[in-house]
């Protein structure tokens, strides 16, 4: 398993389990949401915890991660996936990030020290099977991966687990109340709660949407 150095969460977690699949209550929780033989998209892969999960549950698994050398380390700890070097954006073109101690707490800003190219989850979907299940974890980018993906979730209608985080959300002018209403416009009714005691005032949680 090829870890990040310096990384002080995801990348220690790893270490603590000698195991990438490092949040086994989140993974139990998802493990009946999901199907064998199906198609899952992670979105915001980091170092490939998630990928590595729904691998070994026999799903087929594209993953996309914009930070280079996390990328490097998903690419080598889940070589069965499509691994994808990018950002899932609303459109074609270059973003730049700010990296943190806390990899998996970067996030493209404006101005930011590392460049990305970004795409469409709609343009990757002309090259791949549609998903059945996609996972969004984008510090608070959340609603440009959607907007990004309007073919994807209009015509496919694939589950979704999203990442709710009410301070990154701020940071790109939105909200966690803003985000959900932008994901139930798509016909999504069915918002089950990551962890099952949070609430939607809470400044962080997800959602698994059907």
């Amino acid at each position: 398993i090829w870890v990040l150095e310096n990384d002080t969460h995801i990348s220690k977690w790893v270490e603590q389990h000698n195991s990438l699949k490092c949040d086994p209550y989140l993974f139990e929780w998802l493990r009946p949401k999901l199907v064998k033989g199906s198609v899952a998209w992670d979105v915001g892969a980091n170092i490939g915890d998630h990928t590595r999960f729904y691998l070994d549950l026999g799903m087929d698994v594209v993953a996309f991660e914009p930070n280079l050398e996390a990328y490097q380390c998903l690419y080598h700890n889940c070589s069965e996936a499509t691994c994808y070097n990018l950002a899932a954006s609303d459109s074609d073109g270059e973003l730049t990030m700010a990296l943190d101690d806390n990899v998996g707490a970067s996030h493209v800003v404006s101005g930011g020290a590392v460049l990305v190219i970004a795409s469409p989850l709609d343009s990757i979907a002309k090259i791949h099977k549609a998903p059945d299940y996609v996972k969004i974890d984008v510090e608070g980018f959340e609603g440009k991966v959607i907007s990004g993906m309007h073919k994807i979730l209009t015509e496919n209608k694939p589950n979704l687990f999203v990442e709710f985080n009410a301070a990154a959300l701020r940071r790109n002018g939105s909200s966690s109340f803003q985000l959900k209403e932008q994901i139930a416009s798509y016909g999504y009714t069915n918002f089950e709660i990551y962890p099952p005691n949070a609430k939607p005032e809470d400044p962080q949680y997800d959602y698994f949407c059907y």
